[in-house]
């Protein structure tokens, strides 16, 4: 009885370490939107530190069901449809992620465009006659 008590606690805990996933995700999601990227750098931190605990009671969890002679099918099962949630949510930030990463490289574009432009007439009605720096040699 008390492997399974254990069993128990195990799922507990790793239910409640994907909806702390969830809840990061989330924040992730609206922090990308805004444009926040020291805020994404740190959740994207703290979700990493999180996948070593969900490893280490997914581990702990096919330990206890060893022990009880109990497979980790069922369980598994049990969270299949909260991993494609939060698979579903990242992929989501991923697409909102590319579409700013794609905003942001023409804007850049733009710019490099406007500066070569200005270099172009800098060049063109520049100064007649090079200064003394640029005649040295």
């Amino acid at each position: 009885m008390i492997e399974s008590s254990e069993i128990a606690r195990l799922r507990a805990a790793l239910r409640a370490h994907y909806e702390q996933w969830h809840q990061l995700t989330e924040a992730e999601g609206v922090a990308i939107s805004a444009g926040q990227w020291i805020r994404v750098g740190s959740l994207q931190k703290t979700k990493q530190q999180l996948q070593s605990f969900i490893d280490n009671t997914r581990r702990d969890l096919r330990a206890a069901c060893r022990v009880c002679g109990r497979t980790t099918q069922g369980i598994e099962q049990e969270f299949h449809s909260v991993i494609l949630q939060l698979l579903d949510l990242e992929h989501a930030n991923g697409e909102v992620l590319a579409a700013k990463r794609s905003r942001v490289s023409q804007a850049k574009e733009e710019v490099d465009h406007v500066i070569q432009r200005l270099r172009q007439l800098r060049r063109a009605y520049g100064h007649p006659h090079p200064s003394v720096w640029e005649t040295y040699s």
